[in-house]
């Protein structure tokens, strides 16, 4: 009796166990894809190829009244630690409501989550968006960076929003027409909004104006913006 109880214990574990990675393995954006590069490459790219970074919440955002124009964002206490965020400005113009600007900020790991990033004297904010990155090294896992605690980009490093011509998918893939020369840029990231919502994914440094993001094509793309940096300080490891 006491080994077959044993038995049906052991099975319901094994069940169980099967199910959680089951649940893990089918979610549209896997704990794999958000982590950075190796350390051989760090200097290059501070993430791997596709790493994707999800939307978080936040609590208010608010314009300054002083004389310098700033954006101050107050974050909600995230459920899980993260190491630094980024945020993604979307501008309205006063005379053509209708268009659209944009800008990506690196926003570190504000103290006592809150930040401000700099906004254009001319520009109407129509939305705030933040992206959490999670599993990133401390300075003790990266011997020689202790000098710059804001690794990988200085503090309110600004991604300029390069245009997109066109985008379409087809079944997992997202090829992407950029206005610009993409390749004139160290480091691309690619908006995605989506019916499973908004993402960050890094594509490192595309070679042509058209690339592919080989998944997220399947998830009901509603819009893919670009953000590209193109002079990157690469730092020296001891």
């Amino acid at each position: 009796m006491k080994t077959s109880i044993l038995l049906f214990a052991l099975s319901v574990t094994l069940i169980l166990t099967s199910c959680s990675q089951l649940e893990e393995e089918s979610s549209p954006v896997t704990p794999s894809m958000n982590k950075y590069a190796e350390g051989s490459d760090i200097n290059v790219f501070p993430y791997e190829y596709l790493a994707t970074f999800q939307e978080v919440e936040y609590v208010k955002w608010e314009e300054s009244l002083s004389d310098d124009q700033w954006v101050i964002v107050t974050m909600s206490k995230q459920k899980k630690e993260f190491h630094h965020i980024f945020c993604e400005i979307v501008y309205t113009d006063r005379n053509e409501p209708v268009a659209k600007d944009r800008e990506l900020f690196f926003a570190g790991n504000p103290d006592n989550l809150k930040f401000a990033v700099p906004k254009p004297l001319d520009k109407t904010i129509s939305e705030v968006n933040l992206y959490a990155v999670y599993n990133y090294p401390t300075a003790n896992e990266l011997p020689g960076y202790n000098e710059f605690p804001n690794f990988p980009y200085n503090d309110r490093q600004k991604f300029p929003s390069i245009g997109v011509d066109s985008w379409m998918t087809k079944e997992k893939i997202i090829s992407v027409d950029a206005a610009e020369d993409v390749y004139n840029n160290e480091h691309v990231f690619v908006q995605i909004d989506s019916k499973e919502g908004k993402m960050l994914v890094f594509m490192a440094k595309p070679s042509f104006e058209i690339f592919e993001i080989p998944k997220y094509g399947d998830l009901g793309i509603n819009e893919v913006n670009i953000y590209g940096l193109s002079t990157f300080r690469s730092y020296d490891v001891e």
